[in-house]
């Protein structure tokens, strides 16, 4: 009689919630798969950069099929951090591995990783409010989740009562669809439960005609005298002190307290820069978002503690008037002529400097019109440089879905490969968050690498300080004791454009890191989403007999993220 041969497997191993309270327990879910009944040993480790940091283990009697474990990690009380978490599970003969990443933080806006939903059909309809989608978000580590056009209309986010059909609530917004408001309050309850915030659309103005063309004094006009309008649908007002800043003020009110929102989404449609009130005064548009975003953002958090606001500053217009104001970060939704790499990374190192606050840039990749691995590349490519930068990108949502165009309905989808790399590059950013994201961070390639700077600087490929076709960018960060040097492929490009379906970069091998002797280095650590299981890897350090430092770097495919501790 032969051996009998059987099966274990990490299906998937994810937390429990996409944020977790820094000082508190934590659950890591581990869904696990055996051809047979059989005893496992599972322990999970809470690591930075390959450091094991908190450990927790479990003894389980595994059930033939798949079943869920939970383990339970206490969390270390730093503020605002990322961890990688290695999952191993052990049985008579055998082991296996998985990972993830865990992300710490007392508040969303620390770490704002931005995603959407924008499917509130009736629940008995349709499959789009399935859990999953939701799941699927905090297994992506999102944060925050902008519930884009949940409401009834611009001027009323709630319908009315006669407006209103059926026991879940459905109502027809202004683009036509069929919303209910159950599905709304359940995906909200989903999300709460998952540790991630709920984020209400609610633009500063945009109300219909046939609730503000009866309030011609809240309109702004053109140099003719005609109200100026989106699609002759949605209405510009004016934001100063008075009726409809009061109204829209409410509205953000209503949905924080009637509905359970965890903060607002101020959007703008980037015009008008000026405009013309109902007496014929001139009215500089941009100056009033400030005021307007301050005043929200008290109300909204009267209402509920720990509410926020997020404002569009749409193509940075007006980041310098805004950047001071009370919002939770900085987001500009990003428009032409902002059309390379490197207008990404000038837009986020602008936010961030400008604010102190986190940056996030809705970069919609149109590449998702066509599905499939070149749209994906385009997403890794966005992904690493905005993140290198320090950024965050709203792109990802409703499960699997990819945002390519400003109407979050018209979306595109990653393909079954593509979302298992989506989920290395977002764990990668998550493990990472305090080594792309913290505040400490200056930005500092433009005086070390290349041209007459020798400081620190890449050898065996051509490389820049910004992105450039045809070359590696080296991103250098620093703060005390410590750089940060991300390196982006950019050798298979013949252009900058980030929104453009890519290709598979040429992988480079025998790169190094060669740095002058201003500093004694004492650990050098790498980590990629490229590859599995490449989380914090330590890096050989050579000196010469001058104190000249060269690093061996490992294959570069896309993306490596390089941490140098000195003393």
């Amino acid at each position: 009689m032969g051996e009998t041969t059987f099966v274990v497997e990490i299906l998937d191993a994810f937390p429990a919630k996409a944020l977790n309270e820094p000082g508190a327990p934590a659950e890591i879910v581990v869904e696990l798969h055996t051809t047979v009944p059989l005893d496992a040993r599972l322990m999970a480790e809470l690591q930075d950069r390959g450091d094991v940091i908190v450990t927790a283990e479990r003894t389980v009697a595994a059930v033939r099929g798949t079943s869920r474990v939970v383990l339970t990690l206490n969390v270390p009380g730093d503020d605002a951090r990322g961890y990688s978490v290695l999952v191993r599970v052990f049985w008579q003969g055998g082991e296996t591995t998985a990972s993830t990443a865990l992300l710490a933080a007392s508040h969303w806006r620390l770490l704002p990783r931005y995603g959407f939903l924008s499917d509130f059909n009736p629940m008995e309809k349709s499959g789009a409010t399935d859990s999953e989608h939701v799941d699927l978000l905090a297994r992506f580590h999102v944060t925050a989740v902008q519930f884009y056009d949940w409401m009834y209309r611009h001027y009323r986010f709630l319908p009315p009562a006669d407006a209103i059909d059926g026991a879940d609530e459905t109502f027809t917004d202004a683009m036509g669809r069929v919303v209910s408001l159950a599905a709304v309050r359940k995906r909200i309850a989903e999300c709460q439960r998952s540790g991630m915030a709920t984020i209400a659309y609610g633009a500063v103005y945009g109300p219909e005609p046939e609730f503000i063309l009866d309030r011609p004094d809240w309109l702004l006009y053109d140099a003719a005298g005609e109200p100026l309008h989106l699609i002759e649908r949605f209405y510009i007002t004016d934001l100063r002190p008075g009726g409809w800043r009061e109204h829209i003020l409410g509205e953000f009110e209503s949905a924080i307290r009637d509905m359970g929102f965890d903060g607002i989404h101020m959007d703008q449609y980037g015009f008008p820069k000026l405009a013309y009130d109902s007496d014929g005064e001139l009215v500089d548009v941009g100056a009033q978002f400030g005021p307007l975003i301050d005043e929200a953002a008290t109300r909204v958090a009267a209402v509920r503690d720990g509410a926020a606001v997020i404002f569009n500053a749409v193509n940075a217009w007006p980041l310098t008037a805004v950047a001071g104001s009370d919002q939770a970060a900085v987001y500009i939704e990003v428009w032409s002529p902002h059309d390379t790499y490197r207008d990404l990374v000038a837009l986020v190192r602008s936010a961030r400097a400008a604010s102190g606050k986190q940056a996030i840039l809705a970069a919609y990749l149109r590449a998702f019109h066509e599905p499939g691995s070149a749209a994906e590349w385009s997403l890794r490519f966005a992904t690493a440089v905005i993140n290198a930068a320090g950024g965050h990108h709203l792109l990802l949502g409703e499960g699997d879905a990819v945002l390519r165009e400003p109407y979050y309905p018209d979306h595109g989808r990653l393909t079954h490969d593509g979302l298992s790399v989506a989920r290395r590059y977002y764990d990668h950013t998550a493990a990472n968050a305090h080594y792309l994201h913290a505040g400490d961070l200056q930005p500092v390639e433009n005086y070390y690498a290349t041209g007459i700077n020798t400081a620190l600087n890449l050898v065996g490929a051509p490389a820049s300080v910004s992105p450039e076709a045809g070359k590696v960018w080296i991103a250098i960060a620093q703060r005390p004791g410590q750089y940060v040097v991300n390196l982006v492929n950019l050798t298979g490009m013949d252009d900058e454009q980030w929104d453009v379906a890519r290709s598979e970069p040429p992988a480079l091998e025998g790169l190094r890191l060669e740095c002058e002797p201003f500093i004694r280095i004492q650990r050098v650590t790498y980590a990629s989403p490229d590859v599995i299981g490449d989380n914090g890897s330590p890096l050989e350090v050579r000196v010469d007999t001058s104190g000249r430092v060269s690093v061996p770097l490992p294959k570069l495919w896309l993306w490596q993220t390089i941490v140098i501790d000195h003393v």
